[in-house]
């Protein structure tokens, strides 16, 4: 179980502010339903599924707040078809036959925004650096405040005080003097004065050679991410702390969780990605699979700027394949 899974269901049984609503009996009912654990799968998928509540009420939001139409799709029609399977042992959440349009619809919105919104360049950028300056405080700084927060301890003294760490201490601890030599707070100055790091190198994995895309996808040890970013930074010419390597997706495969929803048939149900004729037809994958590499750069634009970075190019694409295939086997 992923650990902020881990630290919500302790927060549901502990927090003082819950156990005033919630009874204990209760709240373990609730960690049933988040856990798969319920009385009826149904109540699960409604928290936690392809199409549950939270993806239907994001993707409208999200669209809106960024002033873009590709999260939209037909809510009112999709509750509208919305409906049960009972079979002797569950009841699962399903939608009738004419709900397939609206299903189709969400699932593309999600594509689209997942293409367009959330994996859009400067986002990956920004979250990455954001995760480099955390690990490093935590790792290579030994910022004790970071420390005490993001190693996992069983006590409770612990769980009060990573419910202390949100955003705002986070970023007033960045700024505060005490850490301004260290990683994390350099990399959060970057942020702070929009000097983010550059996407200097991307290619999809499918396009790296037969040798390294079999190794990549068997698995590569861990210390080849490390190494290949230590190589990619004698290439710029930068500090290596400063260089992340960042694999990504972005599309939707019919083996994603959305084929698993199912279409009311009679007295049973169909696998979505079957019932849809658009879904159905979809030749292997609208996915795909990325490396990017983001570093700092500065901003030059001469076409001696541009031929040095094609250059650079191709010797990071190099150095990624030969550290790839020199650390196949141990898992990306």
């Amino acid at each position: 179980m992923p650990i902020h899974e881990v630290i919500g269901h302790r927060i549901i049984r502990s927090d003082e502010q819950i156990g005033r609503h919630v009874s204990p009996a209760y709240a373990e009912k609730i960690l049933g339903v988040l856990t798969g654990s319920a009385e009826t799968t149904v109540l699960t998928q409604i928290i936690t599924g392809p199409a549950d509540a939270d993806k239907q009420d994001y993707l409208l939001r999200d669209s809106a707040a960024c002033g873009v139409e590709y999260g939209a799709y037909d809510i009112d029609r999709l509750h509208n078809t919305l409906c049960a399977i009972n079979d002797d042992y569950d009841t699962y959440m399903a939608f009738t036959r004419g709900g397939i349009e609206a299903l189709e619809q969400f699932v593309l919105a999600k594509y689209y925004m997942n293409s367009q919104v959330y994996s859009h360049r400067i986002r990956r950028i920004t979250d990455a650096m954001i995760l480099r300056a955390l690990q490093l405080g935590t790792e290579v700084d030994q910022i004790s405040f970071l420390r005490d927060a993001f190693l996992y301890a069983e006590d409770d003294a612990y769980l009060q005080y990573y419910l202390s760490c949100d955003d705002l201490r986070i970023v007033s601890e960045a700024r505060s003097p005490s850490w301004s030599e260290t990683w994390f707070a350099r990399l959060f100055a970057r942020l702070y004065e929009r000097r983010l790091l550059k996407e200097v190198f991307t290619i999809r994995v499918n396009d790296l050679s037969p040798e390294s895309l079999r190794a990549w996808v068997e698995g590569v040890k861990p210390e080849a991410k490390k190494r290949i970013e230590e190589e990619v930074a004698a290439i710029l010419g930068c500090e290596a702390e400063c260089v992340i390597l960042h694999e990504y997706a972005v599309g939707w495969s019919p083996r994603s969780s959305e084929s698993d929803i199912q279409i009311h048939e009679g007295n049973g149900g169909s696998a979505f990605s079957e019932s849809s004729t658009i879904f159905n037809t979809v030749e292997g994958a609208l996915q795909e699979r990325w490396l990017a590499v983001y570093a700092p750069r500065d901003s030059d634009e001469s076409a001696a700027a541009r031929r040095l970075a094609a250059s650079r190019h191709d010797r990071i694409k190099a150095e990624i394949e030969t550290e790839i295939r020199r650390h196949a086997g141990g898992g990306p």
